[in-house]
C-alpha cells in the first residue's frame, strides 16, 4: 500500500464507530470520502513510480572519500584538488565525501566507499593502528586507492602502504616545464592523451624504481628538465592489483592551477574510475607474473629476426639458414632451410613478411647464399600454406661483402605498411678485434678488412649503412624520394638512406 493509500485508510478509519457494531447508513461526507479514496490512489500511484525512477537515475554509480589530512608539508594546492573531485563526481555520476579526520577509517564507514583518494597527504596521516588495520581490510576487501602526488610522501614508516602507493618521494627540482610521456595509451587513464605531453609541475623523484612492481602508465623524460635523478626510466603514473584491492598513484598535481588541466583532469579521473571499479583496467600487462612461460622451439641455436602475419602464425628465422612457423594452433613448423655460408657471422641474417602478406605470400630473406660469390643476398619467397618455396625466389640486392676475415653483417629488415618501402640495415662488414677498443679504421696496406672507412664512411658502398628502397611486384625496387643521394649522383650509392 502506497503512503497515500495509507493516509486514506487511516481517515477512512476514523469515520467508523470503534464499539465493533456498524451503523446502519454513513454520512453523505463518509461515503463521498469512500468513493474518492480510490481514484486518489490511482491518481498518485503513476507520480510515486516516476518519483522512483527520478531517484533511481540520481543514484550515484559510487562513492569516494577525499583524505587530505597532513602532518608533514602542506600543498597548497590541496582546496583545488578537492574541488577537482567533487566537480568530477558532479559531472560523471559519482558520490564525493571528503575528511581530514583519519577517524573515519573504521571499517564501517569505509565499507561505503569503492575507493578513497589520499590527496597530497603527508607525514603520518593515518594515525593509528587500528585505523591502519581498517584500511587495510577495507584493501583486502577489494576497495580502491587513489594517490595523488604527496600521497607518496606519507607512510615511511607503514610497509603495507609504501607497497600499496608503489614507490616513496626522494626529492624534486624546482618547478618547471618537462615532457610527460604516455606509456599505455590504452589504460582509461591514459587513453585519449597526448603520446607526449608537456606541462609544469613538481616533479618527484622516486626512492625506487616501482615498474617491476606496478603497471607504469606514464613516465617523464628527464632530457626535457634539469633536476632529475632518475635516470632514462623514470615512471611517475602507474598501477597495480594489490593485496585484493586496486591501486592508482600519479606524481602529478603540486600546482593548483594542475586541477583545471584538461588533461589531467582526464588522467585523474580515469584513475579514480579504476580504482574504484567502475571502469575496467588492466594494471598487470607489464608485468611478468601475469604470464606464462612455454617453451615453443628449444632447438634453434641462433634465432636473429621474427614477424607475426595477421593469421596470427609467428615466422622467425635461424641463422644457420632455418625458416619456421609457430602456429596460433599451436606446435612449430620449418618452412624452409635456406643454404648459408656461415662463417664470420653470416648466415640467414633478416627476415620480414610483405605487408600485403595475407594475399601476396610474399617473405623478404636476407642472407648470405654458399658459393664464390661474395654478397649478402636480399631475396624475395612465395609462402604456400606452411611451406616457403625456394624455387620461387626473387633476387632484389646483393650487398658485396668480404669473407676473409669477421665481422658485422647486419641485417635487420622492416617494412613500412603505409608506403611499402623495404628498410635494411646493414654491418660496416669490419674486423673490429684488432684496434685496441677504437674505432676500426686501419689505412695500412693489405689490411682494408680492418678498416671501416672503406665501407661504413664511404658512400660507394652499401655496408653500414641503412638502406631504403621500395620493392616492385616483378622483383626489382625503385628508389623512394628523400634518400641520401639522389640516383646518378657520382660516387654515391642511391639506396643509401643513413650512413
Amino acid at each position: 500500500m502506497s503512503p497515500r493509500s495509507r493516509t486514506w485508510a487511516r481517515s477512512l478509519k476514523a469515520t467508523l464507530p470503534t464499539s465493533g457494531r456498524r451503523p446502519k447508513r454513513l454520512t453523505a461526507a463518509t461515503t463521498a470520502l469512500a468513493l474518492a479514496a480510490p481514484v486518489i490512489t490511482l491518481l498518485a500511484a503513476p507520480v510515486s513510480a516516476q518519483a522512483a525512477t527520478t531517484a533511481a537515475a540520481a543514484a550515484p554509480d559510487f562513492k569516494v572519500l577525499v583524505f587530505s589530512k597532513t602532518t608533514g608539508f602542506r600543498h597548497d594546492s590541496i582546496p583545488e584538488g578537492i574541488a577537482a573531485v567533487q566537480k568530477l563526481g558532479q559531472d560523471n555520476n559519482f558520490a564525493v565525501d571528503t575528511t581530514e579526520d583519519s577517524a573515519a577509517f573504521t571499517d564501517a564507514n569505509l565499507a561505503q566507499y569503492q575507493a578513497v583518494i589520499f590527496m597530497s597527504t603527508t607525514g603520518d596521516p593515518v594515525s593509528t593502528q587500528d585505523q591502519k588495520d581498517a584500511f587495510q581490510r577495507y584493501i583486502q576487501k577489494g576497495g580502491g586507492y587513489v594517490g595523488v602526488h604527496a600521497a607518496a610522501d606519507s607512510g615511511y614508516d607503514w610497509a603495507w602502504y609504501g607497497k600499496l602507493v608503489g614507490a616513496y618521494f626522494k626529492q624534486h627540482p624546482a618547478i618547471q616545464q618537462a615532457t610527460v610521456k604516455v606509456e599505455d595509451p590504452a589504460h582509461p587513464s591514459t587513453a585519449g592523451l597526448p603520446t607526449t605531453w608537456s606541462r609544469t609541475d613538481e616533479w618527484y623523484d622516486y626512492r625506487t624504481n616501482p615498474r617491476n612492481t606496478v603497471h607504469v602508465l606514464t613516465s617523464l623524460d628527464e632530457k626535457s628538465y634539469t633536476g632529475g635523478t632518475m635516470g632514462a626510466d623514470h615512471p611517475n603514473t602507474w598501477c597495480q592489483d594489490y593485496d585484493g584491492g586496486r591501486s592508482w598513484y600519479t606524481g602529478l598535481g603540486h600546482l593548483k592551477e594542475n586541477y583545471s588541466e584538461a588533461n589531467f583532469l582526464k588522467l585523474l579521473l580515469g584513475g579514480i574510475k579504476t580504482a574504484a571499479g567502475a571502469v575496467k583496467a588492466d594494471c598487470s600487462a607489464s608485468q611478468s607474473s601475469s604470464y606464462d612461460k612455454i617453451t615453443l622451439d628449444d632447438n634453434t641455436s641462433n634465432p636473429m629476426m621474427l614477424d607475426v602475419a595477421k593469421d596470427g602464425r609467428v615466422f622467425y628465422i635461424d641463422r644457420l639458414g632455418d625458416v619456421k612457423i609457430i602456429k596460433p594452433s599451436g606446435g612449430t613448423v620449418t618452412a624452409a632451410h635456406l643454404n648459408v655460408f656461415t662463417a664470420n657471422e653470416s648466415g640467414l641474417l633478416g627476415m620480414a613478411l610483405d605487408p600485403g602478406f595475407a594475399t601476396n605470400k610474399w617473405i623478404y630473406l636476407y642472407y648470405s647464399p654458399t658459393g664464390s660469390e661474395n654478397v649478402d643476398r636480399l631475396s624475395r619467397f612465395t609462402v604456400n600454406g606452411d611451406t616457403l618455396d625456394l624455387a620461387s625466389e626473387k633476387k632484389v640486392l646483393d650487398v658485396p661483402v668480404q669473407r676473409a676475415e669477421c665481422c658485422h653483417h647486419g641485417g635487420g629488415l622492416v617494412m613500412d605498411p603505409k608506403t611499402g618501402n623495404l628498410w635494411l640495415a646493414t654491418g660496416d662488414n669490419t674486423n673490429p678485434f684488432n684496434s685496441d677498443g677504437f674505432v676500426p679504421i686501419d689505412e695500412q696496406s693489405g689490411r682494408s678488412s680492418w678498416d671501416a672507412q672503406r665501407s661504413s664512411a664511404n658512400t660507394n658502398s652499401l655496408s653500414g649503412k641503412l638502406l631504403r628502397i621500395h620493392p616492385e611486384a616483378d622483383g626489382t625496387y625503385t628508389i623512394p624520394s628523400g634518400n641520401l643521394f639522389a640516383p646518378g649522383t657520382d660516387k654515391t650509392k642511391p639506396e643509401i638512406y643513413g650512413m
